[in-house]
């Protein structure tokens, strides 16, 4: 009989693993070019950037025109007369829920945003060099003078330019003052990057993922930088006990008017879900000459519905109105089509409304509907009573003559209403039937590219 083998029984623990907090939009700075910041479209409460510029080594305050503006959808801070310091902060104790005491996060919290600078070798953080910088958690919004800070920087005096996660301690007076955490290799340059960074507060470790491309952003919602594009990984709490109420963006630049750092597209975390609605996608696809916009909201708070706005040629004209999903935390997505559009450059924006009326600009899109050989678009009125005009547009994708007249049923030529060039944007005719009695008619345009024909019914 052979020993009994006695058994042995494993259990396997699982470590708990960290919720990921919900994140939200916190600016995208869509809003009229302007020499300040102003508000962030938070709710239920906006919260003022609050915005600084000094000459480094002296604290004096540099001019207006050299702090911190909006200028095309994007935060500028731009170069001045001097060596200087510009920054720009927020308060983040308006978010309710929001971890200030990085160490209180009841899950992993995340920062994600797009950055570029225009120098082509960034040399760091002294009077007179050019560094880049977010700042993720401060304890003061004075981040160079007295600020207990993490940020990703870029700017190296000597060396790779590389995109690091740092800590610094009562401010900084250069790069050299920064206990770097994590650093990205690449020795980067002017290139559009897309960063996000997370913390987990139960074993205290952040991560970097970042992206670069030239042209334009990697990713129009940061958010989405991918697992793959993770630099390094690394465990800190040297300042996570302390209170850091204050996040936000510095340019620490020389005497150059010329270079300019941008910042765009600014997400948080957000535990109660007080941001505004998070159009993650918004796209404007052409079917003819109508024009069919899609979007997608990542998450709504008491949203009624977003208004579409249309502007063409000067005119600015809402076109509809559909409806929202109220506050859910899951994707949504809307359709809009619009009606025949004449040819030329279109802009379409959202406006979305909150239940309360209040109301939020956002993103736009620029569509050009083309000529197809000559157009001949109604804008009415068709039917037309005896006696009163009716208008058309006409246009051509290419200069060409157009001749224009109208026929009756049986394809006899009664008037002719243009005779010249057409091109571009084309032009609006006025077609009179005073001569004209009740019935069918028919207006054609014909031109080297062809005829286009348009159906005429005249009323008593």
């Amino acid at each position: 009989m052979r020993p009994l083998i006695p058994l042995v029984l494993f259990t396997l623990f699982a470590a708990p693993v960290q919720a990921q907090l919900p994140t939200s939009l916190l600016d995208n700075f869509n809003r009229s070019d302007s020499d300040a910041l102003g508000m962030t479209p938070t709710e239920p409460e906006s919260i003022q950037w609050s915005e600084k510029g000094e000459e480094v080594g002296s604290g004096t305050d540099l001019t207006s025109e050299e702090t911190v503006r909006i200028e095309s959808n994007t935060a500028l801070l731009q170069s001045g007369a001097k060596d200087g310091q510009k920054w720009a902060a927020v308060d983040m104790s308006n978010v309710s829920g929001y971890p200030t005491t990085l160490d209180d996060a009841s899950g992993v919290v995340t920062w994600a945003f797009n950055m570029r600078q225009n120098q082509s070798n960034p040399e760091g953080f002294s009077a007179g060099e050019h560094g880049l910088m977010f700042v993720l958690a401060s304890s003061s919004n004075d981040f160079p003078g007295s600020g207990n800070a993490y940020a990703i920087v870029l700017g190296q005096d000597g060396g790779s330019d590389n995109l690091k996660l740092v800590s610094f301690n009562g401010g900084y007076g250069k790069e050299g003052d920064f206990a770097d955490i994590i650093r990205w290799s690449a020795d980067l340059s002017t290139e559009y990057l897309s960063v996000r960074v997370t913390f987990d507060a139960d074993n205290k470790t952040w991560t970097l993922y970042a992206e670069k491309a030239n042209g334009g952003y990697p990713r129009s919602d940061p958010r989405n930088v991918p697992a793959s594009a993770e630099r390094g990984t690394a465990q800190n709490s040297d300042l996570t006990g302390d209170g850091q109420k204050y996040l936000g963006m510095l340019w620490n630049h020389g005497q150059d008017d010329a270079a300019q750092a941008f910042f765009d597209d600014l997400y948080v975390t957000d535990p109660s879900n007080q941001l505004p609605v998070e159009i993650a996608a918004f796209r404007a696809s052409t079917r003819s000459d109508r024009v069919h916009l899609r979007w997608t909201t990542a998450s709504e708070t008491e949203n009624a519905g977003f208004e579409v706005r249309h502007v063409f040629d000067g005119t600015t004209e809402t076109i509809g109105f559909v409806d929202g999903g109220g506050t859910t935390s899951q994707p949504t997505q809307y359709t809009f089509a619009t009606e025949e559009l004449v040819p030329g450059t279109h802009t379409f924006r959202l406006i979305q409304v909150d239940l309360d009326g209040s109301t939020t600009l956002g993103p736009k899109r620029v569509v050009r509907i083309q000529p197809q050989g000559v157009e001949l678009s109604a804008l009415g009125p068709n039917p037309v009573g005896t006696g009163q005009p009716i208008s058309f547009r006409i246009a051509s994708e290419t200069k060409q003559p157009v001749t224009v007249t109208v026929h009756d049923m049986l394809g006899r030529t009664l008037q002719t209403v243009y005779d010249g060039p057409i091109g571009g944007q084309g032009t609006t005719l006025s077609v009179p039937t005073t001569s004209l009695s009740a019935g069918v008619y028919f207006l054609r345009a014909q031109s080297p590219s062809g005829i286009t024909t348009r159906r005429v019914v005249v009323l008593k």
